[in-house]
């Protein structure tokens, strides 16, 4: 069962639902109201200073209406996932009076008493089938503050096993936005040494960004950032002010978002949320009123166009079945250095932020290539036998275990692609990449003009569609000087596939063991980062579609569109099936032309909505639309 839903406070009362007056004929509609959009799981919250009034006990009425929203829920064939530890919300934290200037990672009476609260509902509802998981905290940093993280591991694994212990077979998870993993920050909450503690991961997002199609592949990106850890990922928070976007590009958002998210294979999404608010008078609405409008209902219940998007996609989702649809592997893996899973000392390198960053416009670049790409973290690369296409962006930062790993990929015939990241920290670069890097200590060399002009020698052309003409790519440089510098080599073993404006190579190939290594001198997913806009008639997808056809790598459907992002899912049961995803990315009609990965029309495409036949492989999608269509293979 795919999970769709809201985060939910009642529009009356927000936070202080669980004061006087208990309005349960209220809640009842609201509930009602989101039933209808086609939702099946509300995320609920223990407000702190509802709960935990003093430190050794849990206000019984508060539990008791904890409760009755679980039942009311249930009424509507709603699960519920309860939060314990909620202190943070829409803009301020609330601590218990007790509870203030006190370490809530480390002090024995805080740890006891958030134990209290977490056995308290657990033990209420211990194997009761209207919960569907339980989360620990609502974005617990912003609350508690960043802990190191040995105390937030340990905090950590101390609630989930006050969980566990009131109900062993409880899922749970902590709450925390997965921030580290999915946006670069830091938490105090690793989750790479978590991933045995909790049962899934949830990310938080609301993405401010400079470029749309990084904003609009966030979603995917989000999911896949969380996926090498081998645990469930639900989408727990996303979601828009009306006071911040038109309804009609709030409409988009939703679409995109949810549909993307699915597409990239998560168990879930839980908007925020369900209603405007009706409290503006209250806080945290009277200093951060933008908090009143994220409802996908108005306070009168009516549907905003964002509501509709919730409403057709839990239409499909009632009809589709995890276990049948699997999605189609990876054609390729983003790499991530140990330096972005790992705290080193005296890391001098790119911030994890901006590893993030690196990563992300990777991912956008790998689909605008047409690559379903995933993400490993290179110590694990052994693990990804089947995927022989690594893409490494601005490579700085590594260690030897993650330079040996490498090695071992392309020795057993993988190809990978990386690009100039700074001063090099790779030992005996020249071997790996089969040309010398001319590098003066402490200093970098300009780029070879503005804009840096890529011009493809017959050997790189060999490798491309491209005509005589159009085998020059364009790239504006920008950003810190230091950072936008290029790496010059002299070939040694590489053959050069194209050349700069000072006809000095720009991107070499060269074989390695079974396989290949790609090197760009360029930082060029950098530059795209930097301006506004930076992926509008950037090129550098057709240099990510270039290493894909070095590595012999051929996606299983393309659509001949680089802002059509497609996800393809296999039926596991005979006949053999096909589920084909297409979300456009654009803001603009497109054209879609799907073909095969023999280059041929994809031919007997039925619409999963309508049911209708598709008369052609040409498919029309309008600006952000997403289409779904099945065909027997």
């Amino acid at each position: 069962m795919y999970l769709i839903g809201a985060n939910f406070w009642p529009k009356k009362s927000g936070p202080w639902m669980y004061r006087e007056p208990w309005d349960a004929d209220g809640i009842q509609r609201d509930l009602s109201e989101l039933a209808q959009l086609g939702a099946n799981v509300v995320r609920t919250f223990c407000f702190l200073p509802d709960f935990l009034p003093s430190p050794d006990a849990i206000d019984t009425t508060a539990l008791q209406r904890l409760e009755m929203l679980v039942e009311l829920a249930a009424q509507q064939e709603l699960w519920s996932v309860p939060t314990f530890l909620v202190g943070h919300m829409s803009g301020e934290n609330w601590a218990p009076d007790w509870s203030l200037g006190r370490d809530w990672y480390t002090d024995a009476g805080l740890l006891r008493a958030s134990e209290l609260l977490v056995q308290a509902v657990v033990t209420r509802f211990s194997g009761d089938a209207r919960i569907a998981a339980y989360l620990v905290t609502n974005e617990w940093p912003l609350f508690a503050g960043v802990a190191t993280p040995a105390n937030g591991f340990a905090w950590a694994e101390r609630m989930c096993a006050a969980v566990r212990g009131a109900d062993p077979h409880a899922l749970v998870s902590l709450g925390d936005g997965s921030w580290d993993m999915m946006a670069g920050e830091q938490t105090g909450l690793p989750t790479p040494a978590l991933k045995e503690t909790i049962d899934f991961v949830g990310p938080h997002f609301y993405p401010k960004e400079t470029d749309s199609l990084r904003h609009s592949g966030f979603a995917a990106f989000a999911m896949r950032m969380l996926q090498p850890f081998g645990l469930p990922v639900l989408l727990e928070e996303f979601g828009c002010s009306s006071d911040q976007t038109t309804d009609e590009n709030a409409a988009h958002y939703y679409r995109t978002v949810l549909w993307s998210a699915f597409g990239a294979g998560n168990c879930g999404s839980l908007f925020w949320n369900s209603h405007d608010f009706a409290c503006e008078d209250k806080p945290p609405y009277d200093h951060h009123p933008y908090e009143l409008h994220f409802g996908v209902l108005r306070t009168d219940g009516s549907p905003k166009p964002q509501a509709e998007e919730v409403r057709r996609f839990a239409r499909v989702m009632r009809g589709h079945d995890p276990d049948e649809w699997q999605p189609q592997a990876a054609e390729a893996l983003i790499g991530r250095c140990s330096y972005y899973t790992t705290a080193f000392p005296f890391d001098w390198g790119w911030t994890k932020k901006q590893l993030n960053n690196l990563y992300l416009q990777a991912y956008v670049t790998a689909s605008l290539a047409g690559l379903n790409a995933a993400f490993v973290d290179l110590t694990s690369l052994e693990a990804c036998p089947a995927t022989k296409l690594l893409l490494l962006p601005c490579l700085q930062q590594i260690t030897t275990e993650d330079v040996a790993q490498l090695y071992r990929f392309a020795d057993g015939g993988g190809t990978v692609y990386l690009s100039c990241g700074g001063e090099p920290w790779f030992p005996g670069l020249a071997d790996f990449i089969g040309a010398k890097p001319n590098i003066r200590y402490g200093l970098v060399e300009p780029p070879a003009g503005v804009p840096i002009n890529l011009r493809l020698t017959s050997e790189g052309a060999a490798f491309t569609r491209a005509a005589a003409g159009e085998r020059e790519l364009g790239f504006s440089v920008r950003g810190a000087e230091r950072l936008a510098a290029p790496l010059r080599c002299s070939p040694l073993d590489a053959t050069v596939l194209a050349l700069d404006n000072r006809d000095d190579p720009a991107l070499l190939l060269r074989p390695l063991g079974k396989g290949r290594v790609v090197f760009l001198t360029y930082p060029l997913e950098y530059y795209a980062l930097n301006g506004l806009e930076g992926n509008a008639d950037n090129p550098l997808w057709k240099v990510y579609a270039m290493v894909a056809k070095i590595g012999g790598v051929r996606p299983p459907i393309s659509t001949g569109v680089p802002d059509v992002q497609c996800f393809v899912r296999r039926a596991v049961r005979k006949p053999p099936r096909q589920r084909i995803l297409l979300v456009n990315h654009a803001w603009r009609d497109v054209q879609a032309n799907l073909t095969d990965g023999e280059g041929r029309p994809v031919r007997g495409l039925s619409d999963v909505e309508s049911g209708e036949q598709a008369a052609s492989a040409n498919v029309r999608l309008g600006p952000k639309a997403v289409r779904i269509f099945e065909r027997t293979l």
